[in-house]
Order: C-alpha cells, then structure tokens, then sequence
C-alpha cells in the first residue's frame, strides 16, 4: 500500500520519458499508477510538468561568464568564512571555555561552513547540467515527423512497454482524432523520442494488420489541418501521414499499403480531426 504523499513523492523521483516506475524501489508507486487511472493522471501531469521546464531551461541563453561568476563567488564566501572563523576563535579565547567546549564549538563551525560550500557546489553542477547535458529544443516539424516516426513506432513495439486501455477507451489528455476509423487497444509513452510530451496508440486489428497514431499536444502550426487520403511517406512498407486538429499533432503509420492506410481513414462528410 502508498498513500498520496508518498504517491507524490515517488512520481517526482521520476524521469520523463523514462520506466523508472518499473525499478524495485518504485514498484508500490508502478502498481498504483497501473491500476488507479487517477494516479496515472498525475503520473503523466507531473512528467509533462518536467518537460516544460526542461524546454524553458533549454530555451533560454546561458548568460555569458555564469560560471566563472557562481565560482568567483564561491571563493569569496570560502575567504569570509575563514575570516569569521578567525574572528569567532579570538572571540573563544577571550572567553572562560575549556579546551573540551572549544573543540565541540569548532567542530560544529567547520560542519557548519562545508555544509554551506557543499550547498553552492550542488548549486554550479546543478547549473552546468542543465545547460550543457540537456539536448536543446526543437519546435516539432512535420517532416521530422514524417521522417522519425516509424522508427519511434518500432522502438516502442520492440520495448513492450504498452499499457492496456479499459474499454478501449483514449486518454483524456490525448484524444483520438475523429478522422481515423479504429479503436486503440493500448497505449505507450513517446515522449523520450518524441521530444516532447506524446503518446502512442496501439490500432492493429484483430486480424493482426499494425497501425499506430501518435498523438502529440501543440499549439503551434505542424501540419494540414486535414489527414491526406494519400499518405504524406509511402517508404519500407510504412505508409504516414500527419495532420493538426484540436490542439493536437496527429502521425498515423500503417504497415501495408495505401489501401491499408485508407481504410483507416473516415472520410465521412464533415470535419475530419
């Protein structure tokens, strides 16, 4: 059992992207978020909530001489401690202490000032790492889309790492799009080859014909506004195409032909999300 604190807690320990609800030390938090859609709500807004400030850090230039600063700094606080630690020790021996009570002083005044230097050195490698090891970001493309998205899609079929939809019923923050004729059947996180926050539906039918839709949040213009009746890429026997509707990026992949990719498509009169 895992109350909500303890929920919360082990989600933040999570990477975006990443299976660390699968590790051992996570595994009671694993299990609430597979079986408590609740909880894989929250699982999923914390994650995106990581990945936005990733992009704001990524986004934004690294003021010039940062570094060189945070360490000058550093230096300047290591001297003021020692010129305080020299100051207290006069102070000591103007006092009627013991040898024994000037030592325990001391003690706790060095524990005291390594904790503080420990404190702003997380502080530099907290700084440089978000910096320099974090990939910048790029706005999503529709050719990038195009190009990419069957890899991503075998990746996920060859990690097995799908989730099984109740009643077949989409995620409320990733809805289906209207247009595709199929029912997903489970679903798998794309957001570590994505880039951005995404998820995968599982659309192969019962007679074993794969497709899959990536479903990708975006405000910002991607793609038509419809998807093509004639796939976007028609290469390896993947056929795709990529639309925007509902503040949602669309990439359908389908193994077959352009036929299989048709019937995947409803082209019902009205609009096609």
């Amino acid at each position: 059992m895992i109350d909500d604190r303890q929920l919360v807690e082990a989600l933040d320990c999570c990477r975006p992207g990443s299976d660390d609800l699968r590790l051992s030390e996570l595994a009671d938090a694993g299990r609430c978020v597979d079986a408590d859609p609740a909880a894989a709500r929250l699982s999923r807004r914390l994650q995106n909530v990581d990945r936005l400030m990733k992009v704001a850090v990524c986004d934004g230039a690294e003021p010039a001489g940062l570094a060189e600063r945070i360490l000058a700094r550093l230096g300047e606080a290591q001297r003021s401690m020692g010129d305080v630690q020299s100051v207290a020790a006069a102070e000591d021996r103007s006092l009627d202490v013991n040898s024994e009570t000037r030592q325990i002083i001391n003690r706790t005044r060095r524990s005291w000032a390594w904790q503080l230097l420990a404190v702003a050195a997380s502080l530099i490698i907290a700084v440089g790492a978000a910096v320099h090891f974090w990939p910048s970001h790029h706005p999503l493309s529709a050719d990038a889309l195009l190009t990419h998205a069957g890899d991503w899609v075998s990746q996920l079929r060859h990690a097995g790492n799908w989730k099984s939809l109740p009643s077949h019923q989409p995620l409320d923050e990733y809805p289906m799009a209207n247009a595709v004729g199929a029912i997903p059947r489970q679903w798998a996180d794309a957001s570590a080859m994505v880039g951005a926050g995404a998820i995968a539906y599982d659309l192969t039918d019962a007679a074993g014909h794969r497709a899959a839709l990536l479903v990708i949040p975006s405000s910002s213009p991607v793609a038509g506004t419809r998807p093509p009746m004639t796939p976007d890429s028609s290469t390896g026997g993947l056929m795709i195409g990529c639309w925007q509707a509902g503040g949602m990026v669309y990439v359908l992949v389908v193994e077959g032909d352009q036929r299989a990719y048709r019937n995947l498509i409803d082209v019902a009169d009205g609009p096609l999300a």
